[in-house]
């Protein structure tokens, strides 16, 4: 073989190990390439499942302050009827009272009464304190009546002694009790006899106390124009 075809051969064996190279270059270059779309794609959908993640939590609380929101006025809703109920019951109560004031001032008392003894059973607080003053004022005018008998009076003082025995007076529990002893009940009597001497004590302390006060005004009053008779000078 000559030079010249060894040379040629050797040219041709040279380019064969640089096109062996390139190419293992190229795959070498190309494989990372291949991956990279994968990566991205991978990293494409966990960012779009975060963000539907965040998305129904976000809807989540949205629906659970519009749940809250709505319990809220429910409540609120209710607060206001129950006030409103209440002002109403009320506003008719002193409505009533009224009436039954009106009544007793145009003397038909057994109306009155009927008004007062309703709100005094039905009420609470104020109004049936009030209520439970005025029916016992009603039954005792009622039993004071000039035109009534002794037992009509007495039906009338034991209606009162019912409800409230400390609101009668002296001459009522004396005509209740005289009444009762007729009748052969010592227990009543006996409970009369108790407030009667509690009514008594107390009528004769407040006595006694009345005659101080005036003994005391009565005793100023000698200071006053003793020491006014001092300074006045003689002539």
């Amino acid at each position: 073989m000559s030079e010249e075809a060894k040379k040629t051969a050797e040219n041709e064996e040279a380019k064969v190990e640089e096109a062996e190279v390139a190419e293992e270059t190229a795959e070498q270059d190309t494989a990372p390439a291949e991956e990279t779309p994968v990566k991205e794609e991978n990293s494409a959908e966990t960012d779009g499942s975060d963000e539907a993640d965040e998305a129904n939590e976000e809807i989540s609380t949205q629906e659970a302050k519009g749940k809250h929101r709505t319990t809220l006025r429910f409540l609120l809703l209710v607060i206001l009827l129950a006030v409103a109920w209440f002002a109403w019951q009320k506003h008719q109560r002193v409505k009533k009272f009224n009436d039954a004031m009106e009544a007793y001032n145009e003397g038909k008392l057994e109306q009155a009464e009927d008004m007062f003894m309703q709100l005094y059973k039905s009420s609470s607080g104020d109004i049936k304190k009030r209520a439970k003053v005025e029916v016992i004022r009603v039954i005792l005018d009622r039993g004071d009546a000039p035109n009534n008998n002794v037992e009509q009076s007495v039906i009338f003082y034991k209606r009162a002694y019912d409800i409230d025995p400390n609101a009668l007076e002296m001459h009522h529990l004396r005509a209740l009790k005289n009444f009762l002893k007729k009748q052969d009940d010592p227990e009543a009597t006996a409970e009369l006899d108790k407030l009667l001497k509690v009514k008594m004590d107390a009528l004769k302390k407040v006595n006694e106390e009345a005659v101080k006060e005036q003994q005391a005004a009565e005793k100023a009053q000698d200071t006053a124009d003793k020491l006014k008779k001092e300074a006045t000078p003689k002539e």
